[in-house]
């Protein structure tokens, strides 16, 4: 590296550490007004060097602006004047499209890991065991969770077109040993003046050393499939019912082997259904649009035109060919292991929780007017005469959650009545004919959990049978029945 450049960057330092000098350590970039990762549209789209060199947070939004910090950490001009030639950035264009699904969030995430290595050596999330990145993938999350965790109920589907207009990459020559002498003089001081925490939330946890630019398109589902009960059958019928939306759209069919018949089926036995479109990049950048619950939307859709509006000034991030730790750029080792703990658990607290809510399977008995309440779509005995299934009833859960309680499943040796309360001694020894309770399974007792509908309970004392339902009037014009009040809280079926 050339001396002038060494004493230039002794002096910015100096400078920069004197400006900041009233920062305390660990305070974030907020604190003193300098937004920390919103204003990535004003730095990207620069028409040179767009976002190479820029800090990347792994676990947010794919390719996401807002995923990237504000101002870069590699001196991108700099090192250009001292090594000519060692950034690259070809033109040529190229087009194609991406599908990932999921049965779950989780499922859906790991999809995206294994189609995509954000830039490094090996593609993480292979394995159950494995950290996953992107874990903020979703335009179509559910407010009423909090960020990283899902109902286990939904599945998930994305169909991205892209099309690349330009690449900006670092040679394979330029090493990161060499890069560290171009580290900007605003994050070198911000090495003294933030805690490791703090860097992590300025910056992310990567820097980005090759990317593509061009225009994405990108179309999301979500629904909930009650019928399946496997996480393959799940996946599939995800991918049947978000095949008719995209057809209308982008003329391609996911399940060329169902008939259009076999998947309008699906897609009407699917529920919460959820469409959204976004453009990033080009002149429709940030436009989004939704469709109904069959896929179609009102957006009239010319990928031609929005294609060749696209231009190095209104790009976004397509691709990254190239990432490396943030805390690879430091070389003080006490701080790079401060660095890379607060990485590693930054990651970790990202990862994808589903709730693991379960559908509870409602059973009638059409001679007694009782009903059954099973985790399993299959839970009648072939000797079990009289008994018939009628649908999914709410969610619950087959196992504790805090909360949460059991419900007790009360049977008689006659296998035709049935009886559910949360008290394990409703019945007493002496009642003939009563089998001791089970826990049929797990419900909350509280309203307090967001997302949940109050269960109600309506008793049959002529029958000794219970009926549970989120229909406040599911027995009007039954008689016999009445409303006992509110079982339990769960999560609703439609």
């Amino acid at each position: 590296m050339k001396k002038n450049y060494k004493i230039k960057l002794i002096c910015l330092i100096c400078a920069f550490t004197a400006l900041l000098s009233n920062c305390k350590k660990g305070e974030t970039i907020e604190k003193k007004g300098l937004s920390g990762k919103h204003n990535g549209l004003a730095i990207a789209g620069d028409g040179k060097w767009d976002l190479l060199g820029h800090g990347y947070d792994i676990t947010g939004e794919l390719f996401d602006r807002n995923s990237a910090s504000d101002v870069s950490i590699i001196d991108i001009d700099n090192f250009n004047k001292d090594y000519p030639g060692r950034i690259v950035t070809p033109t040529d264009t190229k087009g194609d499209h991406n599908v990932y699904l999921g049965a779950t969030a989780y499922d859906y995430v790991k999809d995206v890991n294994i189609k995509r290595n954000f830039g490094l050596k090996q593609t993480a999330g292979d394995d159950k065991g494995g950290k996953l990145y992107g874990t903020s993938n979703f335009s179509l999350t559910n407010d009423d969770q909090n960020t990283y965790t899902y109902n286990s109920r939904h599945s998930y589907a994305t169909y991205e077109s892209w099309f690349r207009i330009k690449t900006i990459n670092f040679t394979g020559d330029v090493t990161v040993d060499l890069l560290k002498n171009y580290l900007t003089p605003l994050f070198i001081a911000n090495l003294s003046n933030y805690s490791a925490e703090a860097l992590v939330e300025r910056y992310g946890t990567h820097v980005l050393l090759g990317i593509d630019i061009g225009g994405r398109l990108r179309y999301d589902y979500k629904g909930s499939v009650v019928k399946e009960t496997t996480l393959q059958a799940k996946k599939d019928a995800i991918k049947a019912g978000f095949s008719i939306g995209i057809e209308k759209i982008f003329s391609v069919d996911l399940s060329a082997d169902l008939s259009k018949e076999e998947k309008t089926t699906i897609s009407n036995e699917t529920t919460e259904k959820l469409f959204k479109g976004t453009f990033f990049g080009g002149t429709n950048s940030g436009t989004s649009f939704t469709g109904d619950k069959d896929g179609n939307t009102s957006v009239s859709i010319n990928l031609v035109s929005w294609q060749q509006s696209i231009n190095v000034n209104n790009a976004t991030l397509t691709n990254i060919n190239r990432s490396v730790p943030i805390y690879d750029f430091i070389s003080d080792p006490g701080k790079k292991q401060q660095v890379k703990d607060a990485v590693e658990k930054y990651i970790a607290d990202r990862q994808i929780k589903e709730l693991g809510e379960v559908p509870i399977h409602q059973y009638y008995h059409h001679t007694n007017q009782d009903y059954l309440y099973s985790l399993s779509d299959n839970a009648i005995d072939p000797s079990w005469s009289g008994w018939a299934y009628q649908r999914p009833a709410f969610y619950g859960f087959s196992s504790a959650k805090n909360g949460s309680i059991p419900i007790y499943q009360y049977r008689h040796h006659q296998q035709t009545r049935m009886i559910y309360s949360s008290n394990p001694n409703l019945i007493q020894p002496n009642w003939p004919g009563w089998s001791s309770p089970i826990v049929a399974f797990y419900a909350y007792s509280q309203s307090n959990v967001v997302g949940t509908v109050p269960i109600y309970e309506f008793y049959n004392e002529r029958n000794q049978c219970n009926l549970y339902s989120s229909d406040i009037n599911a027995v009007r014009g039954y008689s016999g029945w009445l409303r006992t009040g509110i079982a339990f809280y769960a999560y609703s079926i439609n």
